[in-house]
């Protein structure tokens, strides 16, 4: 085989470009992550969760505003930090790999690359975390997702209090001192809280 046409310096081997690859990677994960949800569906469900068919109250997903702006968020902030390429030019209008780059920004050194891919994968995960986020309200069983693919439950008859706890979340005290953090930002959040204010009895409203 003739490899003749690699001395031409108007050919690119975009295959190594560190880029391509971190985006091949990213979607061979999500490939990955969601055949073995399905598979992890098909023959458990996840400690805590509610069992499926006897929810006599609701599901309750991250809104999709929030999905995005943690994905373009994340992305964007990696762009930023990703480490230049050979020959690029930061910042240059009309330059694909360097267009809306900030000199100084980025990653740098020996080590950037690792550091990088680091930090890809927490970001990963955090998007992960707020694209698969759910409450579910089962009866008087509450149980939502938590980062690291867990699961936590916890029972509304002994459910004492809920705090506002700022745009984010809200806290929920019970009676046996246990406390609990959910996302406030789901699909219908005045349909969730009136389902978990439902709980209180009276004297503890």
């Amino acid at each position: 085989m003739d490899l003749g046409l690699l001395d031409d310096t108007g050919v690119t081997l975009v295959a190594f470009n560190p880029m391509i690859f971190a985006i091949g990677a990213i979607v061979v994960v999500l490939v990955a992550q969601w055949l073995f949800k399905r598979l992890l569906r098909a023959t458990r469900r996840p400690k805590g969760a509610p069992a499926g068919g006897t929810s006599v109250g609701g599901r309750y997903r991250t809104s999709y505003g929030l999905r995005l702006l943690a994905l373009f968020g994340v992305g964007a902030i990696l762009w930023l930090l990703r480490p230049a390429l050979a020959g690029e030019a930061a910042g240059r209008f009309g330059e694909v790999t360097g267009f809306l780059r900030v000199e100084g920004l980025a990653l740098a050194g020996p080590y950037a690359w690792p550091i990088f891919a680091a930090l890809a994968l927490f970001g990963f995960l955090y998007v992960h975390y707020l694209w698969t986020y759910e409450v579910v309200i089962d009866g008087p069983r509450l149980s939502y997702s938590r980062p690291g693919f867990a699961w936590r439950s916890h029972d509304l008859r002994k459910l004492d209090r809920i705090e506002d706890g700022g745009a984010h979340n809200l806290t929920l005290y019970f009676e046996n001192g246990k406390r609990g953090s959910v996302i406030k930002q789901v699909g219908d959040m005045t349909d969730m809280v009136a389902r978990l204010n439902a709980y209180r009895t009276p004297t503890r409203a």
